[in-house]
């Protein structure tokens, strides 16, 4: 593996801990702890899946996400809302704006880890232009 992964989280322990998680999967991780540092990291280099917290310092993970959708580097990247905050409103709002899945803190790794994967496969899968094949 050598999909790139994006951490957008305030919170160093999580981040950490989610960088730690996913490492051992044999992804390559980056975090940002704040929407700028996601904004000039994307500018570098398109990851192949950011996970972001809703509540960061200035900018919302939402309007993050919002902007992630209007730039066309990053117009089709898949977004992991990772949050704590469980009030359905912010959720629908969150995937209403772009983002490809939802998770709530606490989480458990293997839940993280299936997501992970499942959102990266549905990207591959659109890059390539797979579609199953149609049943008669």
């Amino acid at each position: 593996m050598n999909e790139i992964i994006l951490i957008v989280d305030d919170d160093i322990d999580i981040a950490e801990l989610v960088k730690d998680v996913l490492t051992r999967k044999g992804f390559r991780v980056h975090i940002g702890f704040c929407a700028a540092d996601a904004l000039d990291f994307v500018e570098r280099s398109v990851p192949d899946l950011i996970i972001a917290d809703i509540r960061l310092g200035g900018m919302s993970g939402i309007n993050l996400c919002e902007m992630l959708r209007r730039t066309p580097a990053t117009a089709a990247t898949p977004i992991l809302m990772l949050t704590a905050d469980k009030a359905k409103a912010q959720k629908a709002k969150a995937l209403k704006l772009g983002a490809n899945d939802y998770i709530t803190k606490p989480f458990s790794e293997k839940d993280l880890e299936a997501r992970v994967q499942a959102l990266l496969e549905q990207a591959q899968s659109r890059k390539s232009g797979s579609n199953p094949p149609a049943s008669d």
